[in-house]
């Protein structure tokens, strides 16, 4: 089971990066909390994380970023240099609802290696999401142009709510960054 995860995960960053990408994941290998777990709130669909049929809440995902390692200042790259110049996130997703009835809000976090119990947050997007139907949709979001250099862990968190009468589906297909 892990291969075949491993091979998911990567076969859907390799896709995104001939599209442009630095980095990508799908949502079913994003980490679900605790409490989404033990509510019964999620399930995961092939590629991406959605509510249980009849589910009402909150998931709140975690998908791990790892970096490229040139630590030692290799190619004449100053010693923690990345190459990484990243500009826009690229959210894949499914939204039957129109409304407020359900959103996805996305937070880009760090934390530095000398301190990895301190998380910070670099971006925190809710864009306005437009409704979808069938196979879902994607959306480029600006950010504060960033190179994450190496000195620390970067991850997502990524929050999908399902309001109490919320008529469709909603669901996180996966992100990419560039």
């Amino acid at each position: 089971m892990r291969k075949m995860l491993a091979m998911v995960v990567l076969l859907g960053a390799s896709v995104a990066l001939a599209d442009g990408h630095d980095w990508a994941v799908i949502g079913n290998a994003c980490v679900p909390d605790h409490k989404a777990i033990q509510e019964g709130l999620y399930e995961n669909r092939g590629v991406g994380v959605g509510f249980q049929p009849g589910a009402y809440g909150t998931i709140r995902l975690t998908c791990a970023l790892p970096m490229d390692q040139w630590q030692d200042g290799s190619w004449g790259a100053p010693v923690g240099a990345s190459y990484k110049n990243w500009h826009k996130l690229v959210i894949s997703y499914k939204d039957e609802d129109e409304g407020s009835s359900t959103y996805l809000n996305v937070k880009l976090r760090y934390a530095h290696f000398s301190s990895p119990a301190v998380a910070q947050t670099w971006a925190n997007i809710t864009p306005a999401f437009p409704p979808t139907s069938g196979y879902g949709s994607t959306i480029e979001v600006d950010i504060k142009d960033l190179n994450p250099g190496l000195a620390s862990y970067w991850w997502f968190e990524v929050t999908i709510t399902r309001k109490e009468g919320a008529k469709g589906d909603v669901e996180f297909l996966g992100i990419a960054i560039k």
